[in-house]
């Protein structure tokens, strides 16, 4: 019994011995740091412009310029010419020659009047004549000085519509290149307006990505910094943990051989206590069940079939538990060739086994019927 509380101590032990303890490079963390898949990059905005302004394309009739202009020049001429147009010339020419037809014509006929009274050649008519043509100048001067003050009249009058309509044009020009101009303007402050929204869009637009960027790159640096702080502080518990692991292994160990000892002394006593009890028992049980009055169909058996099952044979035990070195002794598979050595013969779950109590019987039988044949042979033998 001992024996195979050896074997199963040195299976249970040698299981443990083959539990493997993981060592600390195994057991190590090995994070992955975290990855920026990209940044953000916002597209920019781009500015509607307005166009030319419409004023721009404005075309005025190139007619009632044209117009404007000779009539200016018109009146530059009158004022260059003193106020004096050319029907104006004409008219004081014809004057002038009615002028001098009157007065030839008064000459003519203060001419004839004197002869007519004989006093041709007269100092009255001499008279007569130089009042006559004195007449006719004073007229002539008097149509003069009349076509001078309104020559000067008309020419005044046209230098002022001259100027007036020559500052007419010019303002004219001035509030058409004025309206063009301020259309365009209106453009260019629109465009510049929206220009520089776009701008603000676009700046406010890349200050917000690459705040955003900066933020997802520190919330990574501060995740892989914390998973290796985290990684470090558990590979630095992992000593431990491996001298705990080797601990409980070596205490199962200390467990198993102390428990085997205590095991192994329990049953070293318990199997003495066997022993004894089974030799009392033996015995006990032979007296018990040997008495004449317990049994019935009691009858004469020839013993030789399990003497003859009774082949003597050397072995060893495979399993040392149960009994080491060489023994000596039967094979149950022979005893149960025989009626009798049938009947000892029990199966276990780990082989046949002999009652050896219930041999006793059959034995004992054999050996008085050897006693008997022996001293038959002995009478034979003296007579």
């Amino acid at each position: 019994m001992s024996s195979r509380a050896d074997s199963l101590y040195n299976n249970a032990f040698s299981l443990i011995n083959n539990v493997g303890v993981p060592n600390v490079e195994d057991m190590e963390l090995q994070l992955q740091d975290l990855v920026l898949q990209g940044i953000l990059s916002p597209e920019d905005a781009q500015a509607a412009l307005a166009g030319d302004s419409a004023m721009g394309g404005i075309t005025l009739d190139p007619a009632l310029k044209q117009k404007q202009m000779a009539s200016l020049a018109a009146l530059q001429d009158l004022a260059d010419n003193g106020g004096v147009t050319l029907t104006d010339q004409a008219n004081l020419r014809k004057t002038m020659d009615q002028v001098n037809a009157e007065e030839r014509g008064a000459r003519d006929a203060i001419i004839s009047n004197a002869d007519a009274r004989g006093m041709g050649g007269s100092g009255l008519a001499l008279m007569s004549q130089m009042k006559n043509q004195q007449d006719a100048a004073t007229r002539a001067s008097n149509a003069g000085l009349d076509m001078t003050a309104k020559a000067r009249d008309m020419a005044l009058q046209a230098l002022i519509q001259g100027g007036t309509q020559a500052g007419n044009v010019r303002s004219q020009d001035f509030n058409e290149q004025s309206q063009i101009a301020q259309g365009q303007d209106a453009i260019s402050k629109f465009n510049a307006a929206n220009q520089q929204q776009t701008n603000l869009a676009n700046t406010a637009a890349r200050n917000n990505a690459q705040q955003m960027n900066l933020q997802a790159k520190q919330a990574i640096a501060n995740t892989n910094t914390a998973q290796r702080n985290s990684s470090q502080q558990y590979n630095k518990e992992l000593q431990q943990k491996n001298y705990e692991n080797q601990m409980n292994k070596a205490q199962t160990g200390a467990n198993l051989l102390t428990g085997h000892a205590a095991s192994s002394q329990a049953q070293s006593n318990a199997d003495r206590e066997n022993n004894q009890k089974l030799i009392g028992t033996a015995l006990t049980a032979a007296a018990m069940f040997s008495d004449e009055n317990v049994k019935e169909d009691v009858e004469c058996f020839d013993p030789s079939a399990f003497l003859d099952s009774i082949v003597p044979k050397k072995y060893r035990y495979k399993d040392e538990s149960m009994g080491e070195g060489e023994r000596y002794g039967i094979m149950a598979q022979d005893l149960e060739k025989s009626p009798a050595g049938d009947s000892i013969v029990k199966d276990t779950p780990v082989g046949k086994a002999v009652d050896t109590a219930q041999a006793t019987g059959p034995i004992l039988a054999s050996l008085g019927d050897l006693h008997h044949r022996l001293k038959r042979i002995e009478g034979d033998g003296h007579a």
